[in-house]
């Protein structure tokens, strides 16, 4: 996901074949053949549903630049997605979902949390929240 996010970085559109050509290229593969084609569209289409790049007609671009651009209710979900259903360190499970949208630097997005109305959510989910643990 951070090598998606990487070659959309600039803002700069790509149609579906250069966009596979330069994730390839940003992963260290010189050729395309077809595995690492499927894979590779596969993970575009992962990146479309998390909100990293969008699709308009064929063409791919940049969706949400840097964590302030995703809702709430986006982060949550990214949240839920890469905890699975372990106990987390509540900074250790925001770190994974912010690398879960293909950020590779992380700062403090702890904030993402912080009000009534996203506890609520993320209780909804199935999850208890502890000062500094997340269960499901």
């Amino acid at each position: 996901m951070a090598a998606i996010r990487e070659v959309f970085s600039s803002g700069e559109q790509r149609d579906e074949d250069e966009a596979i050509r330069e994730v390839a290229c940003a992963l260290g593969f010189q050729r395309t053949g077809p595995r690492i084609r499927k894979r590779i569209k596969r993970s575009l289409l992962t990146a479309i549903e998390r909100g990293v790049i969008r699709n308009g007609d064929g063409v791919f671009g940049i969706d949400c630049r840097n964590i302030g651009d995703y809702s709430r209710d986006q982060l949550i979900a990214a949240l839920l997605g890469a905890m699975g259903s372990r106990w987390w360190d509540r900074e250790e499970a925001i770190r994974a979902a912010a690398r879960h949208l293909g950020f590779r630097r992380t700062g403090s997005p702890s904030a993402m949390l912080s009000n009534r109305r996203s506890t609520e959510q993320f209780a909804a989910g199935g999850w208890s929240m502890t000062a500094r643990k997340f269960e499901r």
